[in-house]
């Protein structure tokens, strides 16, 4: 469903904008924009992704503007040098995308987060309320501790950065995305032991139909940086929003897959760390996990926009 006279579909324009945050370094963003409503939905993609990620959900509603940007280290980002000492984190990436929006002149938004994207979404809506109107959270982590938990591989990382030796922590982990990325063929087999822990069996079964959504994932692994790629996790590792989710004072709804892997199986916390006061549903799409964007975006796009179309102010 469009909702578009005639069905047809505004153009998508792409951009780029140049964006000097107060957390990080001077950057450039590039971004596609479709629609040219008053009511802005912007998107953020995970780790090893990109704003191609949501092209099966850019179809905004009449009176709607959709947009996708690429973060940095992703997509057709641009490379990234500078201070040596500066990581890409959730924090920093919620201050770009704070500072984004103001320099395209966009006071207010619905935002949508996918997995790492939807941690960033998370801090975005604690930190600048006046910004969120709602967001939509699809794969966000709270709480590294509940990552770590039930992940052996994480675990060796997280056990390192506990003992204070971070830089050979992220060494060790670019290091290992470096060989694994090095690795990776254009094939659902080769997404499949690319992903892990990332992608359940009913997922493996579906990409193997879906050589498009191959190529795209391919691509995009092809196209992050590595660097960056550790310095996000370790980030995610790090992370301890759960005691201040309450504060959120947007409507928000949680979606996932209803089979991720235990160590992403994070929904039904964040949903019930949120307040009561505010408007907040959750989703869980069968037969799906932790991509679920990827595998059922018409779905996710009709819940999302029925859920803040609800609660507009």
């Amino acid at each position: 469903m469009t909702g578009h006279k005639n069905n047809v579909l505004p153009p998508a324009v792409s951009s780029v904008i140049v964006v000097d945050p107060p957390i990080g370094r001077k950057t450039a963003i590039p971004y596609t924009r479709r629609g040219n409503g008053p009511t802005y939905l912007i998107f953020v993609h995970g780790i090893f992704g990109s704003r191609t990620d949501f092209d099966a959900m850019l179809t905004p509603p009449p009176g709607w503007t959709f947009i996708a940007l690429d973060r940095p280290g992703h997509g057709s980002s641009p490379s990234i040098d500078g201070p040596e000492n500066f990581e890409h984190s959730v924090l920093s990436d919620a201050e770009l995308i704070h500072v984004f929006c103001e320099r395209i002149g966009v006071q207010k938004a619905y935002f949508f987060g996918m997995s790492y994207g939807g941690s960033v979404v998370l801090m975005l809506s604690i930190l600048f309320p006046k910004l969120v109107m709602g967001c939509a959270l699809q794969g966000a982590q709270e709480d590294g501790a509940e990552f770590i938990k039930h992940s052996r591989s994480i675990h060796m990382f997280a056990d390192l950065l506990l003992k204070h030796r971070r830089t050979f922590a992220l060494r060790s982990l670019v290091y290992y995305y470096k060989r694994r990325c090095s690795q990776i063929q254009e094939s659902a087999e080769s997404l499949i032991a690319f992903y892990g822990i990332v992608i359940n069996l009913h997922e493996h079964e579906l990409l193997r139909h879906m050589p498009n959504l191959t190529r795209l994932c391919y691509h995009n692994i092809r196209h992050t940086n590595t660097v960056v790629a550790a310095e996000n996790l370790v980030s995610v590792i790090e992370l301890r929003l759960s005691m201040a989710i309450g504060n959120i004072k947007a409507p928000c709804i949680v979606i996932d897959g209803n089979h991720p892997q235990p160590a992403l199986q994070s929904a039904e916390r964040i949903f019930a760390g949120l307040s009561n006061h505010v408007p907040k549903e959750i989703h869980l799409i069968p037969n799906v996990g932790h991509l679920a964007s990827l595998f059922a975006p018409e779905e996710i796009r009709r819940i999302v926009i029925q859920f803040f179309t609800k609660h507009n102010p």
